[in-house]
């Protein structure tokens, strides 16, 4: 998580934005937004740094350290309309399938409705990730010939 709370603080002030105006736009306190750039939250929701990415004109996976080039400039992969469509329905299809196996628990007992949002956020993240690495290994390359 390090990448995070680093880039975090670079994006901000390679913008010349202040705590308190970051955390307005991003609607938390300027305190935790504080927290967020030293480290001491670890834990940030997936709506919140999809905000602050947005706030500084990055890519999520851009602020959280994951998409890199082999020289450490941003790459110039995104996800395209229909890229994130398809991950909201794949994601759509294994929540499903994991709510219709007799629900979703926890050590034997019910996720809360906030685990299964936290839980939502982690695979959405997950998945973005997954797309946007095999973009950049695959490119515009037809999957059917490798050759292409």
């Amino acid at each position: 998580m390090s990448a995070l709370k680093d880039n975090i603080k670079k994006y901000r002030t390679a913008k010349g934005f202040t705590l308190q105006y970051v955390a307005d736009k991003v609607g938390i306190t300027e305190a935790t937004m504080q927290r967020y750039e030293s480290g001491e939250i670890k834990n940030i929701k997936h709506a919140t740094i999809v905000a602050l990415a947005d706030v500084f004109g990055v890519d999520p996976s851009q602020l959280m350290g994951w998409d890199t080039s082999a020289d450490g400039k941003s790459a110039e992969v995104t996800l395209t309309g229909k890229d994130k469509k398809d991950i909201a329905k794949n994601l759509d299809g294994i929540m499903q399938d994991l709510e219709n196996v007799d629900g979703l628990m926890f050590d034997g007992d019910p996720m809360s409705d906030e685990a299964i949002e936290s839980l939502r956020s982690a695979m959405l993240m997950g998945l973005e990730l997954v797309k946007l690495k095999n973009k950049k290994k695959y490119g515009r390359k037809n999957k059917k010939d490798p050759n292409k």
